[in-house]
C-alpha cells in the first residue's frame, strides 16, 4: 500500500465512523505489527515491528531514536499497549522496584 492509498484508508474510516478500529489494523503490515506507520515518518515505511516479547524490549530501547512525527511518550504508550496485548512484561520496569 502506498502512501496515497494508506492516506485514502484513514480518511475513508474517519468519515465512516470507524475511528476505535483505525489505530490497531493500520499498525499492520504483512503479518506484523508496527508501532510507527508510514506516514509518521519521512522514510514512509513501516518501523518498529512488535510481534513477541523480544521486540517489545527492542523497541522499547530504540524509542526517541529515529526519525518520526510520534512524541516518544505515545510511542512509549504504543509499545506498552502492544506488550499487553502479547502478555509481555512492562518494558519500563527496569527491575529495581521502582
Amino acid at each position: 500500500m502506498n502512501r496515497s492509498e494508506y492516506l485514502d484508508s484513514i480518511l475513508g474510516k474517519a468519515l465512516n465512523g470507524q475511528l476505535g478500529a483505525l489505530d490497531k489494523a493500520d499498525h499492520e503490515n504483512d503479518g506484523s505489527w508496527y508501532a510507527i506507520t508510514p506516514d509518521e515518518n519521512s522514510d514512509d515505511e513501516y518501523k518498529f515491528p512488535i510481534d513477541n516479547c523480544s521486540d517489545v524490549d527492542d523497541a522499547w530501547d530504540m524509542a526517541g531514536h529515529g526519525d518520526y512525527s510520534v512524541s516518544e511518550s505515545t510511542l512509549q504508550s504504543r509499545i506498552q499497549d502492544r506488550a499487553n496485548e502479547l502478555d509481555c512484561d512492562n518494558p519500563d520496569d527496569d527491575g529495581d522496584g521502582e
